[in-house]
């Protein structure tokens, strides 16, 4: 009997820690959106968001790879959870928003979050050979208090991995399993860096790959009746697969065009960049809902999401400083009150989709994203 209790006693302990593990980020969910959204103070806004995505960049809260609120415990444990590579676009996303805030504060809080992902003699200090890694290396060569010099060896393998893709794929894959589809994604995370890359240490064949990946997927990768990109091509056959219109792929590609011609050193590519940046503006334009917000799909919903709301937000300003065109201000505007909307009383921003799972597959999960906190921070209003 005594044994029976016991055996009793310790599955129901082990029940309700499993439990547990669901409840309190459900919990603190339904907590942290109370009063959300109430900021009618654009400066106190962007204050506190840019405080939060600080705090977030010294410590960069993780992103579950996965949908599922129950009995995640067992997803924790067979580190099906969370995913390293998705967390190296998170934290590049809040070192290029800090990048923004220009403070001495800000500044110190950079290098020192460089200084744990570089060792002394300016490597890694944990190598990762995926493609959103080379986001990270962006965010870094990007930092002006940086000796690109100390952190040559750093970028030099970053830049190995993606040029030896490209040499044997012509153009880099996300995924060498599929190594015949190119996605919008890949576009946004390689191509500011390889531009970066060239101009900072003179590698003809780092601009030569990033100029061939963008051109190839404007030729092959946007659909021809709503100018929106489709979330990947097939190489071989040109097939378009997924949606056109995903809204943070919308939002990648913005990336793609923007931190591209603010990284290289070309003219021409310079010239052919800032064309392509106003065609896109003009296309999403198109598309922002009345609440000032993107949706999740862009033709299929409207209802608005974070993360693609601020990737595009951001781009409309940037579009805005190269051409002093009062549409693409407002654009911005209004895309920051739906961010507003979005924002909880500690300035995280909520409601960004989750993680995709595969091609046509996206996450219904809206939740709090670092990345989508990032892109609010490079925002200026």
């Amino acid at each position: 009997m005594e044994t029976a209790v016991i055996i009793f006693g310790i599955l129901t302990g082990i029940f309700l820690i499993v439990i547990l593990f669901d409840i309190i980020p459900l919990a603190s969910t339904f907590i942290g959106r109370i009063h959300i959204g109430r900021w009618s103070d654009t400066k106190k806004w962007k204050a506190i968001t840019d405080k939060q995505g600080l705090k977030q960049l010294k410590k960069t809260p993780g992103v579950p790879i996965t949908d599922n609120t129950r009995f995640t415990l067992i997803d924790r444990l067979r580190g099906q959870y969370k995913n390293k590579n998705i967390a190296a676009w998170q934290k590049a996303a809040l070192i290029l928003g800090a990048q923004n805030i220009k403070n001495e504060s800000s500044d110190k809080m950079i290098l020192d979050c460089i200084k744990k992902l570089t060792d002394k003699q300016g490597d890694w200090a944990q190598f990762n050979k995926s493609v959103d890694s080379a986001m990270l290396a962006f965010s870094i060569l990007n930092t002006e208090a940086v000796d690109t010099e100390k952190i040559r060896t750093a970028m030099q393998k970053t830049a190995e991995i993606l040029l030896d893709a490209g040499e044997k794929h012509e153009t880099i894959p996300y995924n060498p399993s599929i190594a015949n589809i190119r996605f919008v994604d890949t576009v946004g995370m390689i191509c500011p860096f390889l531009f970066k890359y060239d101009k900072e240490y003179e590698c003809q064949a780092a601009f030569d790959l990033g100029k061939r990946q963008l051109e190839e997927y404007l030729k092959h990768g946007i659909d021809e009746k709503t100018g929106l990109p489709y979330h990947c091509f097939d190489k071989e056959n040109k097939a378009n697969l997924g949606v056109a219109g995903w809204g943070r792929g919308s939002g990648w590609f913005c990336v793609a065009l923007a931190d591209s011609y603010n990284s290289t050193g070309n003219k021409q590519m310079r010239e052919f960049l800032e064309i392509q940046m106003k065609i896109f503006a003009d296309t999403l334009i198109e598309y922002q809902l009345s609440n000032g917000g993107w949706s999740r799909q862009i033709l299929a919903e409207k209802t608005g999401e974070a993360s693609s709301t601020a990737m595009i937000s951001w781009f409309m300003g940037e579009v805005y400083n190269l051409t002093g065109n009062e549409k693409y201000l407002n654009c911005l505007k209004n895309g920051a009150s739906f961010l507003k909307s979005c924002t909880r009383q500690d300035g995280t921003i909520d409601y960004a989709q989750g993680d995709t799972k595969a091609i046509g597959f996206y996450s219904a999960k809206l939740s709090p994203m670092p990345a989508a906190q990032g892109f609010v921070m490079r925002i200026e209003v």
